[in-house]
């Protein structure tokens, strides 16, 4: 959750994504794996979705619970800048 919070694009293939150690945990987090791997592949609305249905659970998190909301609202802002910024840049002219 972390990494999605606070990672670019570059941070979360090279540290999560093809970490070879990162990658033992996300075999055994298949949910924790589709949500990063969506949230990459610039699937926004799946990602958040996968992100509300496993809130609950988090919320339960001794240590995690009091981080969860703030988590989510930059989760959700890296999103809304990402699709802010992919519009962008299929809105400007091409001067080639």
């Amino acid at each position: 959750m972390c990494a999605l919070a606070t990672f670019n694009r570059q941070e979360l293939q090279k540290n999560i994504i093809s970490s070879s150690s990162f990658k033992l945990f996300l075999e055994l987090e298949p949910q924790v794996r589709d949500i990063i791997f969506k949230f990459y592949e610039s699937k926004y609305a799946s990602c958040l979705k996968l992100l509300d249905e496993m809130k609950d659970n988090l919320l339960l998190d001794l240590y995690l619970a009091p981080h969860v909301r703030t988590l989510y609202t930059q989760i959700r802002n890296r999103a809304l800048i990402q699709v802010r910024h992919t519009q962008r840049d299929q809105s400007e002219p091409s001067y080639m």
